[in-house]
């Protein structure tokens, strides 16, 4: 399963504190539903020489402050980008969505393979079934069609990352309807066992390739509910989860071990065939293998990284499994591996947010030693300081926050508390650089104003909204916006410090008071 929680601190924070929230397809295709789908790009990712490897790269967009954070030398260190995860209940692709992929495919390098994940750790069998399949496709393939004709780069196709028990007919049915219409199609299995605790890699009977679900033999997570979408060819690239599984061995090694990555990919290759049938684990020759990492222990729960505690513990593993991968390329008893996969991008590059102890992870630790990314840039001093001068008397405005916007996206400055801040007092944001800088002391740091420098950029601009509440409460819901009235946009340069003040208790014709002061 993948690991997408973010700590309490950061799911409050949407609200306040600072955070935001290989097949060539035809040029159109239509089946038996009358679904078409505009093609997109032909194939684009060949492994045909030694060391050009698939670098495949989860993002989760459920994740926004994460996302942010995510440079553009991250994105442009793959060259396959999975986003993560669709709604396949309706036909329109979220907005905010459209955004987050556009805003990767403008740091892509060129030939960049990018696939919609379907699924996810959450993702129930009550979700994904036999009578749910057909509109599933047909709501995907809806947004896919939407989304590639007004773009120049497109989504070449569907990942099903199907964790939760999915069974063998749904994940085929979904696989042959996505390759009816030219897509491209992903899956991302977890590696398991049907019976004993080690699978023996160069004989690998009892290997699977499981949706999870259980842990007895009766269950899914111990059947090859993957194998009939490959004996179909329905699969051209496997992403394979080797962590979270956790209860056996592949060559003695777990997922605890660096060395698991590269037993399973031997294991993997031992069942290659040119054609496959029947239930036991047999992979085409003509599926990519690509084996699944996470970026750090906050990724996953059962991974090499998991008794990590320093930076230094974390670079040792990196350059373990990078020591392993090079081992493979040219090697015979490798010979089907196609390259990488990593969960994910928001987690190699914003650590942080999903524990709130950690702040030492090197940002992009995973791509920079596996990926071969170039280093994030450094971010700069900053600090915000956000002033709520109404009187401290009773009013229905009388506690506030203010909203940064940005590129569309609403960033929700309150005080540390995820509250609303209380009349005639204020609250310091900073960079990671000046919250853990000695001389500011009182600086609480802000996730958001590292994402907003993450590309070294030297300023932003927002415009900025005055927000007024009833109340203070952890839970507070915003009364009612108000436009800043003398700064209603304004443009931020690093290495600065600022202080908003408002007071939305004076508002009149949609603004309130509200100035901008470099300090």
């Amino acid at each position: 399963m993948k690991k997408r929680s973010l700590t309490l601190a950061v799911l409050s924070s949407v609200v306040l504190g600072g955070l935001a929230g290989c097949n060539s397809g035809n040029s159109s295709n239509v089946n038996a539903q009358g679904i078409q789908l505009q093609s997109a790009q032909q194939d684009k990712v060949q492994v045909t020489a030694a060391r050009n490897l698939i670098k495949a790269a989860y993002v989760d967009m459920s994740a926004a402050t994460a996302y942010d954070a995510i440079p553009n030398t991250g994105f442009a260190s793959a060259n396959v980008i999975v986003f993560g995860f669709a709604d396949v209940t309706t036909r329109a692709m979220p907005d905010a969505q459209s955004k987050q992929i556009q805003k990767a495919m403008r740091s892509e390098t060129s030939g960049t393979v990018n696939f919609l994940s379907l699924g996810g750790e959450y993702a129930k069998p009550e979700t994904f079934n036999a009578n749910t399949v057909s509109q599933i496709a047909s709501n995907i393939i809806a947004q896919i069609n939407d989304f590639n004709s007004k773009n120049t780069v497109k989504i070449d196709g569907v990942d099903l990352d199907l964790e939760q028990g999915i069974d063998g007919n749904t994940v085929a049915s979904l696989a042959n309807l996505f390759k009816q219409q030219g897509l491209k199609v992903a899956a991302a299995p977890q590696v398991y066992l049907n019976s004993g605790n080690n699978i023996d890699s160069a004989n690998p009977s009892n290997m699977v390739l499981t949706s999870g679900g259980g842990g007895t033999p009766s269950d899914l997570s111990r059947q090859n509910v993957y194998q009939s979408a490959l004996n179909a060819r329905s699969i051209d690239y496997l992403f394979v989860q080797g962590y979270n599984t956790g209860g056996f061995t592949v060559d003695q090694a777990d997922e605890g071990n660096v060395h698991f990555f590269k037993n399973t990919v031997k294991a993997l290759n031992s069942v290659v065939k040119t054609q496959c049938s029947g239930s036991s684990l047999c992979i085409p020759s003509s599926t990519k293998i690509v084996m699944g990492a996470v970026a750090n222990k906050y990724a996953g729960w059962y991974t090499p990284f998991s008794n990590n505690t320093t930076v230094a513990e974390q670079q040792t593993v990196l350059n373990q499994l990078k020591a392993d991968i090079d081992s493979m390329v040219d090697n015979s008893a490798y010979s089907n591996f196609a390259g990488i996969m990593v969960w994910s991008l928001n987690m190699d590059y914003a650590a942080n947010l999903y524990n709130a102890e950690n702040t030492a992870y090197g940002k992009g630790a995973f791509t920079n030693a596996v990926f071969g990314a170039a280093p994030a840039p450094s971010t700069p001093y900053f600090i915000l300081q956000v002033t709520n001068n109404a009187p401290d008397a009773p009013n229905k405005y009388v506690f506030g926050s203010v909203s940064l916007i940005v590129n569309g996206s609403y960033y929700v400055f309150g005080n540390q508390w995820d509250q609303p801040i209380t009349p005639q007092i204020y609250q310091l944001w900073g960079t990671a650089p000046s919250s853990q800088n000695p001389a500011t002391p009182g600086v609480s740091y802000s996730p958001t104003l590292d994402s907003l420098f993450s590309d070294g950029t030297s300023s932003f601009t927002a415009s900025i909204q005055v927000n007024g509440y009833q109340d203070n409460g952890k839970d507070a819901k915003v009364t009612n916006s108000f436009k800043c009235r003398t700064n209603p946009t304004y443009t931020f340069e690093a290495g600065n410090t600022y202080n908003i003040i408002f007071n939305a208790t004076d508002n009149s014709n949609g603004t309130a008071a509200c100035e901008v002061k470099k300090l």
